[in-house]
């Protein structure tokens, strides 16, 4: 199942109407590089929510030559749990319209079935599962310690069949045109997973699967 294509459309409504989220509302959180890698699983899905890479640093202030704390900090911020409760109604409507998941068990046997289903393209089934995982939040299936158990777990199996980000995310491209080589979007994911990995301010470089 892809969810990519159609649900990307309806996150992008969604990001366009945030005007803060969790921790820029006044909750300050710290979140370890671990927590960070989890949803640095589902990175191509995340970018295109901005809207691609550009508005994507706008969005989180992006800017000049900020140093490799204050690109962590930000990333941290904007990534990781980067849909709150508030979207509850448009996060629920995705995961239902596009995966079939209604309730926190059909959440559950999806992730399940991404995380342990055999197959040559485990990074296309892992980045899914993150995002998935990140939408389940917001729709109020899943805890935030529920999901973090479910991303630490992922990233461990990342972690044990791919030497590095690049490698991972060469497998995340085999697994989509695998799943559709005719894609009206491929193009644009292909340049997103590129460019996410080679931009000065990328967080790809900063911090490694390992």
């Amino acid at each position: 199942m892809e969810n990519i294509l159609k649900s990307n459309v309806v996150i992008l409504l969604i990001l366009g109407l945030i005007t803060c989220n969790l921790q820029s509302c006044g909750e300050k959180v710290e979140h370890s590089d671990d927590t960070l890698k989890g949803f640095m699983l589902a990175g191509p899905y995340v970018v295109n929510s901005y809207g691609g890479i550009n508005e994507m640093k706008k969005y989180m202030g992006l800017k000049g030559n900020p140093s490799k704390e204050k690109i962590i900090s930000l990333y941290k911020k904007n990534w990781v749990f980067f849909f709150d409760t508030s979207y509850k109604d448009q996060c629920s409507s995705t995961l239902k319209d596009y995966w079939d998941i209604t309730d926190k068990a059909s959440l559950v046997k999806t992730l399940d079935a991404l995380k342990n289903t055999a197959g040559d393209f485990k990074a296309w089934d892992y980045a899914r599962l993150s995002n998935n995982a990140a939408l389940g939040y917001a729709s109020g299936y899943l805890t935030k310690e529920e999901v973090n158990t479910y991303l630490v777990a992922t990233l461990k199996l990342a972690q044990e069949q791919f030497p590095d980000w690049k490698a991972y995310f060469n497998n995340y491209n085999k697994g989509r045109r695998d799943w559709n080589p005719n894609a009206p979007d491929a193009a644009q994911y292909t340049r997103i997973v590129s460019l996410m990995q080679m931009e000065y301010t990328s967080i790809y470089k900063l911090i490694p699967l390992h």
